[in-house]
């Protein structure tokens, strides 16, 4: 048999068999697809176990609602604790999160049996992005920083729910999971979000309603909005930052103000956020 040989025009990427009398040339091929991530090849299986709540990971681009939801989420999988009399969120156990899905979590590479993935229409995260960070020279480059893992989570939400590339490419994965959370379904109604978060925590489990209710009352928009006009630093027990929370308090709307270059840049170059989550280009 012929000695095979890694592609000098195409490392690691293909193989070929040298020419002789008895062999014939075989064209480089990709033997093993890329990641949708883009930083390792397809694993056949994940390589990485999630050591904070297994199996579950909280993600999102920042400014989409995604802090209460981790109040939640670690409110329903702890007991509520109490400091210095106060009643508060426990961390004993935690849920990942990241806004950087695909970057530092990638989900092909980990078992991860349920993405929690917050998401807001654009124009809103664009302009709440730039309140809090006073940013005021937005640019291209953090937008595409933004919005970073929309292309490769579309397509995986795609191999997901097409049979036979679900077949093909996760095989070991039959029940993964994206439980996406809009942010204007669920804006001010923190009781509406936390039932849905505990549904889809644990579907068969019979929630304490009391439990619930108090979950509510500590993550409710207007507490945190307290908390975040009276600390001066990042508050590590409530997952708060100063002036984390407009006098609005993050109302739907506000992003129709952008400029309209930007609006356009992420119709043309973001559509994804349309179609799968089903926002409108058109925006008041």
């Amino acid at each position: 048999m012929a000695e095979i040989k890694d592609t000098p025009s195409e490392p690691g990427c293909g193989w070929f068999v040298p020419r002789s009398p008895h062999g014939c040339y075989v064209k480089p091929l990709k033997t093993v697809a890329d990641c949708l991530c883009g930083e390792h090849p397809w694993p056949k299986q994940p390589m990485v176990r999630i050591t904070d709540l297994p199996g579950h990971i909280l993600a999102s681009p920042p400014r989409t609602g995604s802090t209460v939801v981790y109040q939640i989420i670690n409110s329903l999988i702890n007991p509520i604790q109490l400091i210095d009399g106060r009643e508060a969120i426990s961390h004993d156990l935690t849920i990942s999160r990241s806004h950087e899905l695909f970057t530092d979590s990638c989900p092909i590479l980990r078992e991860i049996d349920n993405i929690f993935y917050c998401i807001r229409h654009p124009y809103d995260i664009i302009h709440s992005y730039s309140q809090f960070y006073k940013e005021t020279n937005m640019s291209i480059k953090i937008i595409d920083n933004i919005f970073q893992d929309i292309k490769p989570l579309c397509a995986l939400m795609t191999i997901q729910n097409t049979p036979v590339l679900k077949q093909k490419l996760l095989a070991n994965r039959p029940d993964m999971k994206f439980t996406i959370i809009r942010y204007e379904d669920f804006w001010s109604d923190t009781l509406k979000l936390t039932k849905f978060l505990a549904y889809k925590l644990n579907p068969t489990k019979q929630w304490d309603e009391h439990h619930i209710h108090k979950i509510t009352r500590l993550t409710d928009i207007r507490r945190n909005y307290q908390i975040s006009r009276t600390i001066n630093e990042y508050d590590e027990s409530s997952y708060i930052h100063p002036n984390h929370i407009n006098k609005r308090l993050g109302q739907p709307g506000a992003g129709s103000q952008i400029p309209e270059k930007f609006k356009q840049y992420i119709i043309e170059h973001y559509s994804e956020i349309f179609e799968v989550f089903e926002y409108q280009h058109e925006y008041k």
